[in-house]
């Protein structure tokens, strides 16, 4: 069920077995498939770049929060 609500919300690909509805096979659930999976194929390159991207910003909204 949680991989299922993952999948809505565009975080995990799933591959669901047509006839049974069973789910065969996910993405794992680290931040790099994460981001892979939300903004398509890159290089590692754009990748890295994204990730810090990320990190950037969260640092900031939360050390701004703290004040």
């Amino acid at each position: 069920m949680m991989l299922r609500l993952l999948a809505t919300l565009g975080l995990v690909k799933l591959t669901i077995q047509a006839n049974t509805g069973e789910i065969t096979e996910t993405t794992n659930l680290t931040i790099l498939n994460v981001i892979l999976v939300r903004f398509g194929r890159m290089n590692e390159k754009r990748l890295v770049k994204v990730l810090i991207g990320i990190q950037v910003g969260e640092n900031t909204v939360y050390s701004s929060s703290d004040c």
